[in-house]
């Protein structure tokens, strides 16, 4: 900085420091400037439709897209119900834990505890039967050998209609239970409730199931 020897020292002081807050001020601005125009560019560029590449044999296609909130269908909450009842009720050997993994990308974290549950009880139901059957198959065999296998329960389902409404999603299917070859078959009924949430990417339209009401037929 210039001083002016004409001057008192004390007021060559308060001209250097003045002459200081003035850059200072003006390097802010010019900051905020800049700034404002970055974030600005960033704001218009997110605004512009994503280029989606596709690679194929013959090179790379370049293909302009659109964000767009899907729209939910009624052939979309079907999908979502079968989709649900199939992973839910569908197992070829009983494994809550193996369910859940399943069951968490389409239901909500709530309703997920209340599946784990049910699931829980009902894995020991099964598994007492299994030890009640082995316990009654000890002696059994015929050559004088204790028998010892485990009864395998698979269960599966056969959907007989999915009703939906402006107010109600509603199911219904047969509920059948093997084990060793013996079947056991029951109508069930569902009331769901349906919610939309976090769209991922196992989940593309974000619906979760959020409750289910079950109705065991005679």
């Amino acid at each position: 900085m210039n001083v002016n020897e004409d001057l008192p020292l004390h007021l060559n002081q308060w001209v250097v420091m003045n002459r200081i807050l003035v850059f200072y001020k003006m390097t802010t601005l010019l900051m905020g400037i800049i700034a404002t125009l970055s974030l600005g560019y960033v704001f218009y560029l997110s605004a512009q439709p994503p280029i989606v590449i596709s690679n194929t044999q013959s090179g790379h296609h370049f293909v302009d897209a659109e964000i767009t909130n899907p729209k939910i269908t009624k052939s979309d909450l079907e999908e979502a119900t079968k989709n649900f009842i199939h992973l839910r009720y569908v197992w070829m050997d009983l494994k809550p834990e193996e369910i859940l993994n399943k069951l968490q990308p389409f239901i909500t974290s709530g309703f997920l505890k209340k599946v784990e549950k049910n699931l829980q009880e009902v894995s020991v139901i099964s598994k007492k039967s299994k030890t009640d059957a082995n316990a009654s198959n000890i002696g059994s065999d015929s050559n004088g050998t204790n028998s010892n296998s485990s009864k395998v329960i698979k269960q599966r389902v056969l959907i007989n209609k999915i009703e939906i409404t402006e107010k109600t999603i509603s199911a219904e299917f047969d509920r059948i239970i093997d084990v060793e070859g013996v079947k056991v078959v029951s109508t069930l009924s569902i009331d769901l409730e349906i919610t939309t949430g976090e769209i991922t990417y196992k989940n593309p339209l974000g619906l979760y199931i959020n409750g289910v009401i079950e109705y065991e037929k005679d």
